[in-house]
């Protein structure tokens, strides 16, 4: 690769690159020119082996040009090109293995959820205590409400039946609480630690899938980088090989 590099330094010159007269008229788009098959949008051959020195030159050129603004940051080594794929490759493979360990994770703590919810509720519909308080809270209810009307032919006040209001409400609060307190202690009372780990195995979920396209991406973009350099390499060799031959004739 070095030789490589030296060479194409000698061959491009410290100035710009001349495509030639034979380059410039193949820009228009012509698939052959006399005779050689033209690479598409380029002025110079599908084929290297056929291409002439300055159709190399300008290939070599442009070819530099897209390093530069690859992925690989104009890095030109393909033993370290191809170390930083194989390190996003083994980290893609690393993502894959750890979201499906949380994936089955959460999957199993969303069952266990539903299966304590479950328990939950058919013992809180067994407690005394929450049975109780519900008809006192059914009770009340109905006093309000008999209140109210009353309110509106004027046997008894406003304010005695806000009052009313106030207290049914108030047997409603102590049901809930009575009704917490009984899930609360389904399963030991795991349940709302099992809530909180759901949620946190999804946001670690979206943020390694987050991070795996990332890495997937940079990976692709870093192959095609290897692909130009690989290219550049052919082109350079080529053309020390133009030199060398000119001037061993």
């Amino acid at each position: 690769m070095k030789m490589a590099v030296i060479g194409l330094a000698v061959v491009l010159g410290a100035a710009g690159v001349a495509i030639g007269q034979e380059g410039a008229a193949a820009v228009g788009g012509a698939a052959t020119q006399g005779g050689v098959k033209m690479e598409q949008g380029h002025p110079w051959p599908v084929n290297d082996k056929e291409a002439t020195k300055e159709q190399l030159q300008a290939k070599g050129k442009w070819l530099r040009e897209q390093v530069r603004g690859s992925a690989g940051g104009g890095q030109t080594d393909v033993d370290v090109l191809k170390k930083r794929i194989d390190a996003l490759s083994t980290r893609s493979d690393e993502i894959t293995l750890e979201l499906s360990e949380k994936r089955a994770r959460r999957d199993a703590v969303a069952r266990k959820i539903t299966e304590l919810t479950d328990q939950a509720k058919v013992q809180a519909g067994k407690d005394p205590i929450a049975q109780e308080l519900e008809k006192s809270a059914a009770a009340r209810d109905r006093a309000a409400e008999q209140l109210e009307q009353r309110v509106k032919v004027g046997t008894v006040t406003e304010a005695d039946a806000e009052a009313a209001v106030a207290e049914a409400a108030d047997a409603h609060v102590k049901l809930e609480e009575r009704r917490e307190a009984v899930t609360g202690s389904v399963g030991g009372g795991i349940l709302p630690e099992l809530n909180r780990e759901l949620v946190a195995l999804s946001i670690d979920e979206e943020v390694e899938q987050k991070e795996a396209r990332a890495v997937s991406e940079l990976r692709q973009q870093l192959e095609g980088a290897l692909e130009v350099v690989n290219e550049l390499e052919n082109v350079e060799q080529l053309l020390i090989l133009k030199y060398q031959a000119k001037i061993d004739g």
